[in-house]
């Protein structure tokens, strides 16, 4: 998977940045947001937009996986992973869904792209 820093701008037009880890074939990405902050919540259907447009993903395949860390969390201690959807028009994600997904799911989901590698 590569690995990248992506810095835009959220709906509110401030700065924004996250890590990325991409895998354009399986269309996957994982968004791992650098602090505590609300704008994760108001941020994310612009990251999925951006990450269509400039990777070329279809917005209908696109996964897009948020991380947040353990230090950087509202529940320190625990890595938590949520699956984001998005209502699409067009290459314009609005509307984001979070599904809560298990840290041993992420790391299994991991296991088997790496294998098919």
């Amino acid at each position: 998977m590569e690995e990248r820093i992506l810095i835009f701008r959220d709906l509110n037009q401030a700065m924004s940045s996250c890590l990325i880890r991409i895998a354009p074939q399986w269309q996957l990405v994982i968004a791992t947001w650098p602090e505590q902050s609300v704008r994760a919540h108001w941020a994310i259907n612009v990251l999925a937009t951006e990450l269509v447009q400039l990777y070329h993903l279809s917005p209908k395949r696109l996964l897009l996986i948020e991380h947040f860390s353990a230090d950087n969390n509202l529940q320190p201690g625990a890595d938590l992973y949520y699956l984001a959807t998005f209502t699409w028009h067009g290459q314009q994600a609005t509307i984001p869904v979070r599904q809560y997904l298990s840290v041993t799911g992420v790391n299994e989901l991991l296991s088997v792209l790496t294998q098919d590698c």
